[in-house]
């Protein structure tokens, strides 16, 4: 068997690669030839493909991105995406010697870490990524539905517009929300191009996006709302469309809540389904918080810590402290070993240490737990960090966040 050449992608592997897409993960080019967003990537920095054969067999490549830690600080996490490898040439260590190679590149390039969404959560945790944003589906039933009076209110001005009109203001919008949101990522702009193209194959039979923009005093925009409605279900008396909500962006919680009283309050539909962050206050604005179902509560954001220190020293925490921490990182020996964590004022300094670890974790649960996204007393009821109950209690007080991670960003 040859071995594969990696290499830089070139312009003149732009059909091949979009094959390889498409049989990887089953969709179908658009007819017109415009590539999307995941077709520029493998323009950007980072990006390989695996040659074998005489010709592209798979492939990797990165967006430009940065990751919102606790605290509002934001560090740069290249976005990995588009990683495929022709299903005739599996299970031939391809992937690992791809990603591999993308994640040594990183590392010598100084970035701090790297962020991923997954389609298999099984795959990539032997890489060291762990997870760090979830996602809860929470399908609402309109006709259950009606806010508390204590439920917030920004008393914003609701302007319909077309999507391409609020093309200029979704950026804005929604680094102000980043800024709030730990583990939220940036959007590429070709991202953003994707989304406001609302291509048909996008829109996975429901209708084109409607989107409503929230507006203060002054006419500033201060949020945005996306949604789909469906075809009437079969068997069902009464108007009851059902309505997927694509895009709800806003910073002020209160401005969040006017958007979601009026998408819930469309005529004609039943069902409306949304991707959520796990601790949204929605179910407890209403008289009935059984109106808000979750259906599922998801992986959705992978993070592989590239420098230890770099990341536990930009973001921030709750308490101040010291512990001496274990890290096993079978494919960077920078992170391994004992790391004294300090925390003054809310700030930490991370140095080697010759101490024996008061905590110990692989890299990957690291990543969950720096982010907030796990807290250690459940990392170790689940094997994954071990250590005295006193030293997993302490690590929790450093480590909690008042907020969840959760991001909306799909690359």
């Amino acid at each position: 068997m040859s071995e594969p050449v990696l290499r830089r992608p070139r312009p003149d592997d732009d059909q091949v690669l979009m094959a390889v897409d498409s049989v990887a993960f089953g969709w179908t080019p658009p007819e017109d030839g415009v590539k999307s967003a995941w077709q520029h990537a493998h323009a950007e920095p980072y990006a390989w493909c695996a040659e074998l054969d005489g010709g592209p067999v798979g492939k990797t490549a990165a967006f430009s991105m940065e990751t919102t830690l606790p605290g509002g600080t934001s560090v740069r996490t290249p976005g990995v995406t588009s990683v495929a490898v022709l299903p005739t040439h599996r299970r031939r260590g391809l992937l690992r010697t791809l990603l591999t190679r993308q994640l040594t590149e990183m590392a010598a390039a100084g970035e701090p870490a790297t962020v991923l969404t997954a389609s298999e959560g099984s795959i990539y945790g032997r890489f060291g990524f762990g997870v760090t944003t979830l996602y809860a589906r929470a399908e609402v039933t309109r006709s259950e539905v009606e806010f508390l009076p204590t439920a917030p209110t920004a008393g914003v001005d609701l302007e319909l517009a077309e999507l391409s009109g609020v093309r200029g203001d979704l950026p804005g919008l929604h680094e102000a929300m980043r800024a709030a949101t730990p583990g939220m990522t940036t959007r590429p702009d070709l991202v953003w191009n994707d989304l406001v193209a609302d291509r048909e194959h996008d829109r996975r039979g429901m209708s084109k996006m409607f989107t409503v923009v929230a507006r203060d005093e002054s006419g500033t925009p201060v949020g945005v709302v996306g949604w789909r409605v469906g075809s009437q279900p079969a068997g069902v008396p009464v108007p009851a469309s059902p309505v997927r909500v694509e895009m709800l962006i806003a910073a002020d919680p209160a401005v969040r809540m006017d958007l979601w009283r009026f998408v819930l309050d469309l005529d004609l539909t039943g069902v409306v389904t949304a991707y959520v962050p796990p601790d949204d206050p929605l179910p407890w604005a209403l008289v009935n918080p059984n109106a808000v179902a979750v259906r599922a509560l998801s992986h959705w954001t992978w993070t592989r810590i590239l420098d230890l220190p770099a990341v536990m020293e930009a973001r921030r925490y709750p308490v101040d402290g010291e512990i001496v921490i274990g890290v096993v990182d079978d494919m960077f020996e920078a992170n391994n070993g004992a790391w004294s964590l300090e925390v003054r004022d809310g700030r930490a300094r991370v140095v080697r240490s010759r101490e024996e670890p008061a905590v110990r974790a692989a890299i990957d649960s690291w990543a969950s737990l720096v982010m907030g996204t796990v807290s250690p007393p459940v990392m170790a009821g689940a094997g994954r960090l071990s250590g005295h109950a006193d030293s997993v209690g302490r690590l929790a007080r450093m480590l909690a966040w008042p907020r969840a991670p959760f991001n909306d960003v799909m690359f």
